[in-house]
């Protein structure tokens, strides 16, 4: 475990490629950063640059947390979970993950070179090697089935939820869902995204949302989806034209629509955030009125 200096209300989690032996370079992030990814968890945000650098930004939590550091050059970031777990694979596809539920050696993730993506949530988590192959780790109890359940599986994506469902798209383009949404997913549907918070959601290319579980949205959206993200009982999507439009519970404002020009979103329970084409994040819901040094 390490625990990384607070600096100006920002956290370095990840050294730049340039660091050698292990050193930290704890500092702001600079002016001219440029984000090309942005991943939310309980009650903060992380952004990688197009350096390979993670920073992250606490909502409404100190510089008491303790995150394990990332090594390399990070290609690939998640987040999620009810107090903020977070996970990289690096360039050469080494996974780590940090945050309260990982904290723990037992809900270590595996080890290996050869990840290409992760999902998290519900303290859990599920990682794609470069074939599609899946394998989960964490409370595997909770929203994460086992990987022996997964065993033959090939996916072209997959999502950890945070309520005891897991959903993934095969190879062959099928959707399937494990936990409570087992069986509910709609096979008879061309999805191509999947994302899961208490219930599911995928993409249907051109048309829009097709959303399933207990309490799915009664509302939909329509048109050209080309990012979607589920919070906790939220669903925000990047549609075709660049500006945000979600649906769900939004007691702090976390369904809140966004225009602008936008490329990718991430949610969690309160929060989402955004990034935009130019690089930049920007973040809204329960985020305690905080200013972020990413916009």
């Amino acid at each position: 475990m390490q625990t990384f200096l607070w600096l100006g209300g920002c956290l370095l989690i990840a050294e730049p490629p340039s660091s050698v032996n292990g050193t930290k370079h704890p500092f702001d992030v600079p002016d001219d950063a440029v984000f090309t990814q942005v991943a939310v968890g309980g009650g903060s945000v992380c952004g990688l640059t197009d350096e390979g650098w993670v920073f992250c930004e606490f909502f409404d939590r100190g510089p008491d947390d303790i995150f394990h550091e990332p090594e390399g050059t990070i290609v690939a970031l998640a987040g999620g979970g009810l107090y903020g777990d977070y996970c990289a694979v690096n360039a050469r596809g080494k996974l780590t993950c940090w945050g309260w539920s990982f904290d723990d050696p037992d809900m270590s993730p595996p080890s290996g070179s050869s990840w290409s993506t992760v999902s998290v949530g519900g303290g859990s988590g599920c990682a794609l090697d470069t074939d599609g192959f899946a394998t989960c780790f964490g409370n595997t109890s909770g929203p994460a089935p086992r990987t022996s359940t997964l065993q033959g599986l090939q996916f072209s994506q997959i999502d950890v939820g945070e309520y005891g469902s897991t959903c993934g798209i095969l190879i062959n383009g099928e959707p399937i869902c494990f936990g409570w949404l087992d069986g509910d997913a709609p096979v008879d549907q061309a999805i191509t995204h999947v994302q899961v918070g208490t219930d599911a959601c995928g993409v249907i290319p051109r048309e829009g949302l097709t959303c399933w579980g207990f309490t799915a949205p009664e509302q939909t959206l329509t048109g050209n989806i080309v990012a979607l993200e589920a919070g906790d009982s939220h669903f925000c999507a990047v549609m075709g034209g660049g500006d945000i439009r979600c649906i769900g519970d939004a007691e702090h404002g976390e369904a809140n629509d966004q225009d602008g020009d936008f490329v990718d979103v991430s949610a969690s329970h309160d929060q989402t955030c955004a990034l935009t084409r130019s690089g930049r994040i920007r973040c809204w819901g329960d985020v305690n009125g905080n200013r972020f040094p990413f916009e």
